[in-house]
């Protein structure tokens, strides 16, 4: 490969192709969202402090944009668990709203390198697209010849991905999904002209790490209840700000939630005088769950000494857009969710409990590290927690951003395996 090929190639490796893991949909333990799935993910860049600082927003810009995607937040979060219409619906909404946002507060300069940044996030798929391929004056010949590659490279990742489901290690896939995304890019090279790669080159300007984006946070719903929802304590949980707090959704006879009370016990012992609360959120489906005397035995019994929020009504459950048992979101003191997981913690090794919570901030990042203890019980952790601009994990999550669109981007209550892990909705 040349040097000048070398280049463009390089334009084009943006993000790398995660290959799914067992029981891991829709996890973000790690705190970030790979966001190189989507074709237009603005959503998620107006509050990545990544591209925030790329395009030198001022702080009156971050604000705005702080209060932007809050309203965002509340407009989306909701249609986690709704049809998938409803849920394309609102995240085309905010979209377009996020676009006419953009426009309205940022210069042309800045709007110029947002485009660029949505260039190297979306690839070589951007050539498809009419505009991109217009100003590349780009044959028709030449375009549907890309198509071809793509949809070749799609179908074969496609397989790499039931191969994944039919218990096949992962790290050997993702390699295979890597080569073939280069093969893709040289190919796709070969189709243009040395003029067409130079002008490409000049579109997408200077190169950013996509594989940093995806540091995003979250609104957390406000919690619904009266005084009398409240069970196991005589103080109801008002505002998720103020404390570092982990919500967890679940249902007293749902297995699956039972074998994650340990983690949820150990938490609240170890941790509850150094800035942790816990509160459980009880959202049941059958009959016998929506007893509320019955509930009162099962939490004496599974030896819970937090506060316990009864949504016999899945008014919270809805809100927050949930939609199985159990789940667990890390919310930090500024109300916004950073972490999240789906299913039990340990499900076939996956060692949940000790990733969800083991971040910690040092000076020069974050990293995750393996014992929970080491962090919880280490104040930086809180330190990170507590301070709604710190600094997020580097790592990458493992698959698309289902976190808002679970329904476009595959729910676990598809996948027969995972559903073990888990209790979904009859």
């Amino acid at each position: 490969m040349s040097r000048s090929t070398a280049r463009y190639v390089l334009i084009f490796v943006f993000v790398g192709l995660a290959g799914p893991r067992t029981a891991s949909a829709q996890q973000n333990p790690d705190g970030r969202l790979p966001i190189g799935g989507l074709d237009n993910p603005l959503v998620f860049l107006l509050r990545d402090e990544v591209v925030l600082k790329d395009l030198k927003a001022t702080t009156e810009q971050r604000a705005s944009l702080a209060k932007l995607s809050d309203k965002i937040d509340a407009l989306i979060l909701p249609t986690r668990n709704q049809s998938a219409e409803k849920s394309q619906t609102a995240w085309e909404t905010s979209t377009r709203g996020a676009e006419r946002y953009a426009a309205a507060i940022f210069t042309d300069s800045q709007r110029q390198r947002l485009e660029q940044i949505k260039y190297w996030i979306q690839g070589s798929r951007a050539l498809v697209r009419d505009e991109v391929a217009d100003r590349l004056k780009l044959e028709e010949k030449q375009r549907q010849e890309i198509r071809e590659i793509l949809e070749e490279t799609q179908t074969k990742v496609a397989d790499l991905y039931k191969r994944a489901a039919a218990g096949e290690q992962v790290a050997p896939l993702e390699e295979e999904a890597r080569e073939l995304k280069l093969a893709e890019q040289r190919r796709v090279l070969e189709k243009m002209t040395g003029e067409q790669r130079t002008a490409w080159a000049e579109m997408v300007g200077p190169a950013i790490d996509i594989s940093q984006l995806g540091q995003v946070t979250f609104r957390a719903p406000e919690l619904i209840s009266q005084p009398t929802d409240w069970l196991n304590t005589t103080r109801p949980v008002e505002k998720l700000t103020g404390r570092v707090t982990a919500v967890h959704f679940f249902a007293n006879g749902c297995i699956n939630c039972q074998r994650n009370y340990e983690h949820y016990r150990k938490w609240h012992t170890d941790f509850s005088r150094q800035g942790l609360t816990i509160v459980g959120i009880h959202t049941p489906e059958t009959d016998a769950e929506h007893d509320v005397d019955r509930l009162k035995k099962k939490i004496a019994e599974a030896g819970f000494q937090f506060p316990i929020l009864v949504d016999n009504e899945k008014r919270n459950w809805n809100a927050w857009g949930n939609s199985m048992w159990p789940s667990v979101y890390l919310v930090d003191s500024a109300g916004r969710i950073r972490y999240w997981w789906y299913g039990e913690l340990n499900w076939q090794g996956q060692e949940g409990e000790k990733r969800l919570p083991a971040n910690r901030g040092t000076a020069g990042g974050v990293r995750s590290v393996a014992n929970p203890a080491k962090v919880l019980g280490n104040p930086r952790f809180f330190n990170l927690l507590n301070a709604p601009d710190g600094p997020l994990l580097t790592e990458r999550g493992p698959v698309p951003p289902a976190m808002l669109r679970p329904n476009r981007g595959g729910s676990p209550c598809t996948d027969a395996r995972v559903r073990r892990a888990i209790r979904c909705p009859s």
